[in-house]
């Protein structure tokens, strides 16, 4: 078996870069996976440049989003109001190969994901060819992403009942 997990180019030979997933990186894949298959050696591809996934193509909307809580006092007596504020972890591919550099995708998000790996359906019918084998993710560093827009409905439809009811008793452990 051989693995495919396209990360950062070698400092000083820039000039020999191939962008990810572009026609020629795609023309590279398809040689080394032909040569393999001659060989009996199997080809496995990282679906992504450096970790965890995301790239150029990825939106503020589509990227990886954490959770911020703020408390606002209200009068003595009142009881203090939690506000839910969803934010963007602003964190980008680390190590990505040319062409894949930008934010992480939201790994939460089945839209999110989804629209990621079109990429590929699109790279591998435009180079005529088929998947490898084995297309695979090894690192979900995902540093801070603990929310996606969807999480409270998820919640609710799985579990019975409103997670944004508790917001208190979370806060205040």
């Amino acid at each position: 078996t051989l693995e495919v997990t396209p990360i950062y180019g070698v400092k000083g030979n820039e000039a020999n870069d191939i962008p990810y997933l572009s026609p020629k990186w795609m023309k590279m894949l398809d040689i080394a996976c032909r040569k393999g298959a001659k060989h009996g050696i199997r080809i496995e591809l990282n679906n992504g440049t450096g970790w965890p996934f995301g790239g150029p193509d990825v939106t503020k909307e589509d990227a990886a989003k954490k959770a911020v809580f703020r408390r606002v006092a209200k009068p003595e007596g009142a009881g203090d109001t939690i506000i839910l504020e969803i934010a963007n972890t602003m964190q980008k591919v680390k190590r990505a190969a040319p062409g894949g550099e930008g934010l992480v995708v939201d790994h939460l998000d089945k839209g999110a994901v989804g629209m990621y790996l079109s990429k590929f359906d699109s790279a591998f019918s435009k180079a005529g060819m088929a998947f490898p084998e084995v297309l695979f993710s090894d690192s979900y560093e995902l540093y801070g992403a603990d929310w996606t827009p969807t999480l409270l409905e998820e919640f609710y439809n799985r579990r019975g009942y409103r997670l944004e009811d508790h917001y208190k008793e979370f806060t205040d452990m």
